[in-house]
């Protein structure tokens, strides 16, 4: 059995706040802490019916909705805004370290610099939005790997918009870090964009994802990390009200054709593994056993729109802008 934290129980929410990882337990809301039901997908507004997953809660029932256009997987209830800032302040709060969700940042940075590696060759400057990329750790060490491995790149210019706003890495001289409100302030065009484990957090996630996109440069790169997640039993530990979508290989493989995007699928695959033996060792050796029979379909069967194996827990992709 789950259990819940209730958002409208102050003592509760104070034992809430000294989780250790809040993003792995749910709390329970009543109808007063969420937005009336919307046929319409949030994620690529189809307005069909759409098809219940799994159960998030009972009265008031919350559950998670598969649109059989995108493919993606959706709470039916978003929590109103309140519960959400309510929600994040208690989440930062109880954050002493690096607010980035990957447990060895150097490995996902060098990992990110690989997948997009042909827009930094012959450059003189690179410009990253690091779009929720919580104190820009990630971003920071992807730009200090770009300039060590691409001796023409003399300055990489990062934007940063995160909810954490307490912490920012220093610029330098070669590294420079803007930081912006949201996105609504962002004007500029970048060689890449990088929204890694948090488009399943927005309730506006379609406006977010099509922005974020819109803010590439021709040939430009769009790098992303969402849960892929599959459950069992009928009713999921899925971290609500903070996850709010699932999005797997089924609807990044077709993210091009549903969205209608001048752009290349470069990567879809399982993520990388973001825990590390040493600081949790049974859960990375869990996820590495169930990430690899999808790694071993796709080396054997190719590219298919719907993956076989479902049990990866994550995906990324990488998307080339014409």
């Amino acid at each position: 059995m789950m259990a819940y934290f209730r958002a409208s129980d102050e003592n509760e929410m104070k034992t809430f706040s000294k989780e250790k990882d809040l993003s792995l337990r749910s709390m329970f809301l009543v109808m007063d802490e969420v937005d009336d039901f919307r046929l319409q997908c949030p994620i690529c507004l189809y307005e069909g019916q759409r098809v219940q997953n799994r159960k998030l809660q009972n009265k008031p029932d919350i559950n998670l909705l598969f649109c059989p256009c995108c493919k993606g997987v959706s709470a039916s209830h978003m929590p109103k805004d309140v519960v959400l800032d309510r929600y994040y302040n208690l989440f930062f709060n109880g954050f002493k370290h690096e607010k980035v969700t990957f447990q060895d940042s150097k490995k996902i940075s060098l990992h990110i610099l690989k997948l997009t590696k042909e827009i930094y060759k012959n450059k003189v400057n690179i410009s990253i939005l690091d779009f929720g990329g919580g104190d820009g750790t990630i971003s920071y060490l992807l730009g200090k790997k770009i300039i060590e491995y691409y001796p023409t790149v003399k300055h990489v210019n990062i934007d940063l918009i995160d909810k954490a706003t307490d912490s920012i890495k220093k610029s330098e001289d070669n590294i420079i870090f803007r930081r912006y409100g949201d996105l609504s302030e962002v004007k500029n065009k970048y060689d890449l964009v990088i929204a890694s484990a948090v488009l399943e957090h927005l309730k506006n996630v379609n406006y977010m994802l099509l922005r974020l996109l819109s803010l590439i440069k021709s040939e430009g790169h769009f790098y992303a990390r969402t849960p892929a997640v599959r459950y069992f039993g009928k009713t999921v530990e899925f971290g609500y009200p903070g996850h709010l979508h699932d999005m797997d290989g089924s609807f990044w493989n077709r993210v091009i054709d549903v969205f209608n995007l001048n752009a290349v699928l470069l990567t879809s695959r399982p993520s990388l593994v973001q825990t590390t033996f040493k600081k949790a060792f049974l859960k990375t050796l869990l996820s590495y056993l169930f990430k690899m029979p999808a790694h071993i379909e796709r080396f054997i069967g190719g590219k298919r729109k719907d993956p076989l194996w479902k049990y990866v827990g994550g995906w990324e992709v990488v998307i080339k802008i014409k």
